[in-house]
């Protein structure tokens, strides 16, 4: 399964979806944070999330079943965090730009 078909339909993947939801989120956010895509390392938001997918795609290989399911039940729980609007901008920012040296 290719990971555009996953971006444009019905995702089963709580982590998958949950790529989309951040990318979404952080493309809202940038306003505020006065920055563009570059500055992620990515082109566009469909760019940046294609890469959070790949990356999990990569991952699952080496797991086992239980830890997929863990896995995607904190996907899944960080999702409705985003979508209930639980998680800022600032708490994005601090993800994505924060460098403790």
């Amino acid at each position: 399964m290719s990971t555009v078909a996953l971006g444009s339909g019905c995702q089963s993947d709580d982590c998958l979806q949950l790529c989309t939801d951040i990318s979404r989120r952080v493309n809202v956010c940038q306003a505020s944070w006065n920055t563009d895509w570059q500055y992620l390392d990515a082109s566009t938001a469909t760019a940046f999330e294609e890469v959070c997918q790949n990356s999990w795609s990569q991952q699952t290989i080496d797991m086992e079943w239980r830890e997929r399911v863990e896995a995607e039940e904190e996907c899944q729980a960080v999702s409705t965090q985003l979508v209930n609007g639980e998680i800022e901008c600032v708490d994005l920012q601090l993800l994505y730009f924060y460098d403790p040296q």
